[in-house]
């Protein structure tokens, strides 16, 4: 728990200035649009008598198109059952699960809790996440007759084969197993983190470059049809 608190804590941390670079690109959207929408309808339908209004409906598509993706985001966030199945779906975010899960199994064989009782205690706690049928399978192998690791067979693509081979290299000791599991994953979880937070932010500065491309780019398209119109009118 410590350790996935000081993740969170660096999470929340390099995810500032991104995050303020996307409100800004969602305020700069709304802004460009709201100015440039009215705007290019004046002069467009002062000039001529069909406008385009391709144009003008495109100036509104990136807003809107923004707007959806902050909401689902939020919805995300928001929606316990939702955000649970995320976290075993993501990269980063699964392995933090992963690591997670092989800590509290490890910390409860080691103390003397039987491995039927660690997994469904584990298996409740994932109850909303896609993790509870793969533990559910193996549950249903130990009653089986197949107590150990080595037994069991492949589980599903949310728990990988690394993390059951890693179990079963420990040959007669679970609980050694899960905690090697538990530190292998805990690795490539703070690797992908950082890779995914270092590799948003030049992200999110070339779609803010892109959102301004977007917006200003049917304005100039408008201007030189209007310029075209005049000089053809003069002549």
């Amino acid at each position: 728990y410590h350790r996935a608190h000081a993740l969170w804590t660096r999470l929340k941390g390099l995810m500032v200035y991104p995050l303020i670079v996307i409100l800004v690109s969602l305020g700069l959207s709304l802004v460009i649009s709201s100015v440039f929408s009215k705007f290019t309808r004046t002069m467009v339908e002062s000039m001529a008598p069909n406008p385009p209004h391709i144009m003008l409906i495109g100036l509104w598509l990136i807003p809107t198109l923004l707007a959806i993706a902050a909401a689902l985001i939020i919805a995300a966030l928001s929606v316990p059952s939702f955000k649970a199945r995320l976290r075993w779906r993501l990269p980063a975010f699964r392995e933090a699960s992963l690591s997670q899960f092989a800590a509290a199994m490890a910390l409860m064989l080691r103390n003397g809790t039987t491995l039927p009782d660690a997994l469904a205690l584990a298996e409740a706690i994932e109850s909303d996440t896609p993790a509870a049928r793969a533990l559910a399978r193996w549950r249903t192998q130990l009653a089986e007759g197949k107590g150990r690791p080595a037994d069991w067979q492949d589980p599903t693509a949310t728990l990988p084969p690394l993390f059951l081979w890693l179990i079963r290299s420990a040959g007669e000791d679970p609980a050694a197993g899960f905690q090697k599991a538990s530190d292998i994953y805990q690795a490539r979880a703070a690797y992908r983190t950082e890779l995914l937070l270092y590799g948003a932010l030049p992200v999110s500065i070339l779609i803010l470059g892109q959102l301004v491309l977007w917006q200003v780019a049917p304005l100039f398209q408008v201007l030189i049809n209007l310029m075209n119109m005049i000089g053809s009118d003069m002549s």
